[in-house]
């Protein structure tokens, strides 16, 4: 986020909240959100003030955004599956990677 773009997003929440602003808040507010896009962060601006009554702060923004964001399902590793399907994959882990029929027929053993 650049310095233009901190003051537009601090000059949206006083449009809100009232509140006033300077050199050192836009600063800090840049320095914070050095890493957000601005139009995601312009968008978490409107999102908080349409749901949120109180000031918004830096991290406020960023927890709007992560909200905002779908799980990606194209991540490696990413599995989608049922309540039923999670528990029956950590009984397998605890149980070194057998079901709970291969666990009885060894114990039947």
């Amino acid at each position: 986020m650049t310095t233009q773009e901190a003051t537009t997003i601090l000059a949206l929440m006083a449009t809100f909240d009232g509140r006033r602003f300077g050199e050192l808040e836009i600063t800090a507010w840049r320095q914070i959100l050095v890493d957000v896009d601005f139009h995601d962060a312009r968008a978490a601006v409107l999102a908080w003030y349409g749901a949120n009554r109180g000031w918004m702060q830096p991290a406020d923004v960023r927890r709007e955004i992560a909200a905002a964001r779908p799980v990606p399902r194209s991540v490696p590793g990413f599995v989608e599956m049922s309540d039923q399907e999670r528990q029956e994959r950590a009984r397998r882990i605890q149980a070194g990677g057998k079901t709970l029929r291969q666990q009885a027929r060894e114990r039947a053993r």
